[in-house]
């Protein structure tokens, strides 16, 4: 299953997985971020962008399509789960 990033509402949110952060892309990119424990998580965007979010609280949605969840500077500990 190939990803492209869309705008259409009904394309999104179809899928969820489990995902643990690790310094490699990701099979197939999410377009949802899910964080159970928060703190900061650093992302890859599809678009390329290494951002890091800081202060994210528990049981946030983060709406920005990525292809890579960071190990390396992510102090988020638990509960990621990726929606496409």
């Amino acid at each position: 299953m190939s990803f492209e990033p869309t705008t259409k509402i009904y394309q999104q949110g179809i899928r969820a997985v489990e995902h643990t952060p690790a310094d490699s892309d990701i099979t197939t990119p999410g377009a949802v971020l899910y964080c159970g424990t928060g703190g900061s998580v650093k992302v890859t965007t599809i678009a390329g962008d290494a951002v890091t979010f800081t202060n994210v609280p528990n049981g946030t949605f983060l709406p920005v399509q990525i292809k890579r969840l960071w190990d390396t500077g992510t102090s988020a500990t638990s509960g990621f789960i990726l929606i496409y």
